[in-house]
């Protein structure tokens, strides 16, 4: 009879180690995965910046505002001197969404908050 409680104990303490091993291994391969999701999501961001860069030059854009497209990068990606108007353009891909920074720059702008000023020296 002991010796089935020893058996018992030593297969149980077995297969506690081989948990404590596979917990490991999982938590070592979720630490892997951020890091490639992080990877991802940076390359995203700099062939989104790329692509921000281009996009005048497609179908989106009328020819008067492909050639008066000049690009900034931030807060918004360009501004566009058309001959009546002023068009400050934000470029976004897929479901990707407004910053905060954004979304207070559409604001004000929808607020008539916008004005000119020169500055001389």
């Amino acid at each position: 009879m002991g010796a089935v409680y020893g058996a018992a104990s030593y297969f149980f303490l077995i297969l506690k180690n081989g948990e404590n091993k596979m917990t490991e291994e999982i938590k070592k391969l979720k630490r892997e995965l951020e890091e490639k999701n992080q990877i991802i999501r940076n390359l995203c961001k700099k062939s989104g910046r790329t692509f921000e860069q281009f996009t005048p030059f497609t179908r989106f854009f009328s020819k008067e505002e492909r050639e008066n497209f000049v690009f900034i990068g931030q807060p918004i990606d360009g501004i566009i001197f058309c001959k009546d108007k002023i068009i400050l353009c934000e470029i976004k891909t897929l479901n990707s969404c407004r910053t905060p920074n954004q979304e207070r720059v559409k604001e004000l702008v929808e607020k008539g908050k916008v004005e000119f000023r020169e500055v001389r020296y």
